[in-house]
């Protein structure tokens, strides 16, 4: 069993950015595996490993974030809610479940070794893409024109996301092999 915890508090991406734009981080992973090896008499070998991985990641608002549109005036400041729409942004989440199992066989006879097995992987993934919803204004003249009210619409980038941030999906992947080591001789 391995198990992996991080949790950090108040993240924002430094420089210009105001720590109203920050987001409470928490990252969790763990998995567990198990292994049986049998033998079937003397010339045959079976291995079989199954393992459960998962991992969930997300972010919150923190303390000092700001509740609402993510505003940058170039140059100047970023400000505002974490809402720039990636995996720094408030409301992002990602989680995702991964069984695998793997089987091998080996046979000896006579003066070849056969081995063959399977690897099967089933990965169940749930995302939600962090909020976008932020403005950019060139100069700070316009920012202040603008949240006065005497230039609403003196920003020269609006961006936001409309209609369902979530993703959910599923996944199958297999793998087989078979080979044959054969000696000419016991040297």
């Amino acid at each position: 069993y391995f198990l992996f915890k991080n949790f950090s508090l108040s993240n924002i991406a430094g420089g210009l950015t105001t720590a109203d734009r920050a987001t409470d981080f928490t990252d969790r992973m763990d998995s567990a595996s198990a292994q049986l090896v049998s033998t079937f008499g003397s010339d045959k070998l079976n291995e079989l490993r199954v393992q459960y991985a998962r991992r969930h990641q997300f972010r919150t608002l923190s303390d000092t974030a700001a509740d609402g549109p993510a505003v940058t005036v170039t140059g100047v400041a970023n400000f505002g809610g974490p809402r720039i729409g990636d995996t720094t942004s408030a409301g992002f989440d990602f989680n995702q479940g991964i069984w695998q199992v793997i089987d091998n066989l080996t046979w000896i006879r006579g003066k070849h070794g056969f081995k063959a097995g399977i690897d099967a992987q089933f990965i169940a993934d749930d995302r939600v893409r962090g909020e976008r919803f932020f403005y950019t204004f060139p100069t700070n003249d316009t920012y202040l024109s603008a949240r006065g009210g005497s230039t609403p619409l003196s920003y020269t980038q609006l961006q936001q996301d409309f209609g369902d941030l979530t993703a959910a999906y599923d996944s199958a992947f297999y793998g087989f092999f078979v080979q044959d080591d054969w000696q000419l001789n016991s040297r």
